[in-house]
C-alpha cells in the first residue's frame, strides 16, 4: 500500500513538473512575434548566401508572420520556423531542436542522396549500412512516388513559397528533403529498377539503430595489404578525445607507405579540430583558408605542424555526399596543400560556417551561416602569392568516382578500392 502511494505521489510530482514546463514554455502571440523577427533580422544582416539564393527574403516574413496569430504552441511555432528555414534550401542551417513532426536534416538523418537526371528523379547516393541500403536501394535506381504521390507532385507540394525562380540547385534540394521524410513518419518508395518496378516500406527506427552503430566509436584504424594504414572518422571533428585518438593510430602507422584517411562519416565539427589534423600531415605553417564575414574583411587562417613527427608518406582521403562541412574543409584544404589525393563522389556542399542564435522568449536556438568559406592555400612566387581555393559546393574530389558506374553492393566499396588503388601507384615514388 505504501508503495502503491509513493508511486502515485511520484507519478502526480511528474505531471504537476510537466504541466509547469508547459506553462513556462507556453508564450504569447505576441512572444512568438518578437522570435520571428529576431530570427528574420538576424538572417537579413548576417546570412552570408543571400546573394547566390533565388529567395524573397521580404516575402518570407509577408508569408509567414501573419500566420503566427493560429499558433498556440511551441511545437506549431517550431514546425513554422523549419518551413521559413527551409526557403532558403541551404543543408547548413537548422533548428538546434526539433519534434517528432520535425523534417529530417540532409545529409545526417538521410541515407539516400538523389538528383533530377532528364527529368527523373535518379539516385545517386546510398549510405552504406542504414535502412535505404538494407532495402536495397542502389545509385542508378529512379524514385517514380514517395508516399503514393508521385515524386514531382511531391517535390512542387513541398517547394518553398517564396522563391522567386525555380532553378535545379532548388529542385535537387527540396527532392532530397523530400526523400529523407519526417522523423516520425514511414518511407514508401516506388522506384524502377532494370525495367521493373519495386515498392519498398522504411519505418523511422532502424535510421536511429543504423546511426547509433556508425557512431559506436569515434575512430578506427587499422593496416591494410601492402602496407597501408587505413584510420576512418565516425562522427563530427570535435575534440572529445577525437585528436588524441587521432594521434595514437598515427603511432601505430609510423612505418605504413602510405595513409588512407576515411571521412565519409564525418558530418561537421570545428576548427581546432581540422587544424589539429592537418598539423599531423604538413611539414611548415601554411596557409589553408579564406573566411569571407557578411560582415567585415576577409581574412586567411593558417594551420602548424604539429606533434613530434609528422606523417610525410601519400596520403588519401575518401569522401562521399555524407562528408559534410569541416569534413569538406578538411579533404580541400588537404588536397590544396599538395597533401592528400581526394577519391570519391561529390560532398554534401555544407557552405560556410555558422553562428549559433537563440531566440530571446522562446529559447529556441538556430544556425545562420555567415561567413563564405574557401579551403585552398596561397600559390605562385614569393612576390605574387595569391590565395587559390574551393568552395565545398563547388569543389570535385582530385579522383570522382561516379556512382552510376561502379558496383554498389553489400561487400563491395569501389571508393575504397580507388584508394587504395591511388597509393598502391604512387606509395613508393616518395620517401619518408
Amino acid at each position: 500500500m505504501l508503495f502503491a502511494l509513493i508511486f502515485c505521489a511520484l507519478l502526480t510530482f511528474n505531471f504537476l513538473s510537466c504541466s509547469i514546463a508547459f506553462a513556462q514554455n507556453h508564450l504569447t502571440a505576441e512572444q512568438y512575434e518578437e522570435d520571428f523577427d529576431f530570427l528574420w533580422e538576424t538572417f537579413r544582416a548576417d546570412y552570408a548566401y543571400f546573394d547566390e539564393k533565388r529567395t524573397d527574403w521580404d516575402r518570407v516574413k509577408e508569408i509567414y508572420r501573419p500566420e503566427i496569430k493560429s499558433i498556440s504552441t511551441k511545437s506549431e511555432f517550431i514546425a513554422m520556423v523549419e518551413q521559413v528555414l527551409d526557403e532558403l534550401y541551404d543543408d547548413h542551417i537548422h533548428l538546434n531542436t526539433h519534434t517528432a513532426f520535425s523534417p529530417n536534416i540532409v545529409p545526417s538523418r538521410t541515407d539516400i542522396w538523389a538528383e533530377w537526371t532528364d527529368g527523373r528523379a535518379i539516385v545517386m547516393g546510398i549510405r552504406s549500412g542504414f535502412p535505404a541500403d538494407t532495402a536495397g536501394l542502389r545509385p542508378g535506381m529512379e524514385i517514380l512516388r514517395f508516399n503514393g504521390m508521385p515524386i514531382e507532385d511531391a517535390v512542387r507540394k513541398r517547394m518553398g513559397r517564396a522563391i522567386v525562380e525555380v532553378d535545379d540547385d532548388i529542385k535537387d534540394w527540396t527532392l532530397r528533403k523530400v526523400l529523407a521524410g519526417f522523423r516520425n513518419q514511414n518511407r514508401r518508395f516506388e522506384f524502377r529498377d532494370q525495367g521493373e518496378t519495386r515498392l519498398v516500406s522504411i519505418p523511422p527506427e532502424p535510421f536511429d539503430i543504423a546511426d547509433r552503430l556508425q557512431h559506436q566509436s569515434k575512430l578506427d584504424f587499422q593496416i591494410l595489404g601492402d602496407r597501408i594504414g587505413y584510420v576512418a572518422i565516425n562522427g563530427t571533428l570535435v575534440d572529445n578525445g577525437l585528436l588524441k585518438s587521432f594521434d595514437d593510430a598515427l603511432e601505430e602507422l609510423p612505418e605504413t607507405d602510405g595513409l588512407i584517411l576515411d571521412l565519409r562519416k564525418v558530418g561537421g565539427g570545428n576548427t581546432g579540430v581540422v587544424e589539429g589534423i592537418i598539423g599531423r600531415l604538413i611539414d611548415r605553417e601554411r596557409v589553408y583558408q579564406r573566411t569571407v564575414p557578411r560582415n567585415g574583411e576577409p581574412y586567411l587562417s593558417r594551420v602548424r605542424p604539429r606533434g613530434r613527427w609528422q606523417y610525410a608518406n601519400p596520403v588519401v582521403i575518401l569522401v562521399n555526399r555524407w562528408t559534410g562541412s569541416a569534413g569538406e574543409g578538411l579533404a580541400i584544404s588537404l588536397d590544396a596543400l599538395d597533401r592528400a589525393t581526394v577519391v570519391g563522389t561529390k560532398m554534401a556542399g555544407l557552405e560556410g560556417s555558422v553562428l549559433t542564435m537563440r531566440m530571446p522568449n522562446s529559447g529556441i536556438g538556430f544556425q545562420c551561416t555567415n561567413q563564405k568559406i574557401f579551403n585552398g592555400t596561397l600559390k605562385g612566387d614569393a612576390a605574387s602569392q595569391e590565395f587559390v581555393g574551393s568552395s565545398r559546393r563547388a569543389y570535385v574530389p582530385s579522383l570522382l568516382v561516379d556512382p552510376l558506374k561502379v558496383s554498389w553492393g553489400e561487400s563491395e566499396d569501389p571508393i575504397l578500392k580507388r584508394g587504395v588503388d591511388v597509393l598502391r601507384g604512387i606509395g613508393h615514388q616518395y620517401d619518408r
